[in-house]
């Protein structure tokens, strides 16, 4: 594990202490079982005509590059994704690195139709209650982060609440344990941990693996499209899910950007 994915790991216990001194599992489990059922985050990525699904995402700042977006208002983003054709929207809710809030995550899941999907870093069971009591679809879950036998198990609790999880690899060893999971939907991510630095060829690079073992599975792949052309790039390759954030974030059109990312490819 990086340096910094340590530092926020540890950052993130310290937090969830706090979090659940404030509000017990038992009590949270009690509120969202008063909810409603959460929007098909599985069924919205599912391709009808092997149309292009992008999940599209909300994200202030990270911690390699700052501040992405200023001001940011993840309610606006949302409803441009959505105008523009995403399937589903991911939320930031980490405070600390991506300047992100489980009140975002709220707001954005009252704005929108599509299903809403919380990006942060699950270490513990309370976090995926947490995401449903404020109004999240699904969630990401991170391979490398947690072993196999807990992916399984928040894949499972997951589903109790309705939610399918989006369970991201970052190596060909972390998605051979993802594989060992029944995970519906499997993201490569194509950032390095460690430098930060993003190279498509990690998506590439992955695509034999993943039509060997994920049969009906989706598999998604996360970050580095700074264009339209990397976008069809990955389509070629056999890609047909991507989580796209930054270059969506920093654009100045969100819904046109989208739109044109849609397109028919050529």
């Amino acid at each position: 594990m990086s340096e910094i994915l340590s530092k926020i790991i540890e950052h993130k216990k310290l937090e969830l202490e706090e979090t659940k001194s404030q509000k017990p599992l038992e009590m949270v489990k009690a509120l969202v079982n008063e909810l409603g059922k959460p929007k098909d985050f599985l069924s919205s990525l599912k391709n009808l005509g092997k149309q292009t699904k992008v999940i599209a995402e909300c994200k202030r700042k990270s911690p390699s590059k700052g501040i992405l977006c200023d001001p940011y208002h993840p309610v606006v983003l949302s409803g441009a994704y959505e105008r523009g054709g995403a399937a589903a929207i991911s939320c930031l809710t980490d405070q600390e690195f991506f300047g992100g809030s489980l009140d975002d995550l709220r707001k954005v899941s009252n704005a929108v139709d599509i299903p809403v999907m919380r990006k942060d870093f699950i270490i513990d069971e309370y976090q995926i209650w947490e995401t449903r009591l404020h109004g999240g679809d699904s969630f990401l879950l991170l391979s490398g982060v947690i072993d196999y036998a807990e992916l399984q198990y928040f894949c499972e609790i997951g589903r109790e609440l309705g939610m399918e999880p989006l369970v991201e690899s970052h190596s060909e060893e972390e998605l051979q344990e993802v594989f060992k999971t029944d995970a519906q939907v499997i993201g490569v991510n194509c950032r390095n941990l460690n430098s930060f630095e993003v190279s498509l060829d990690k998506a590439k690079d992955m695509i034999p693996l993943l039509r060997e073992q994920a049969g009906e599975r989706i598999f998604v792949s996360e970050s580095g499209i700074s264009s339209k052309k990397d976008l069809d790039e990955l389509r070629a390759v056999g890609y047909e899910h991507f989580l796209i954030g930054e270059y969506l974030v920093k654009s100045q059109d969100h819904e046109e950007c989208l739109r044109n990312l849609l397109s028919e490819q050529a």
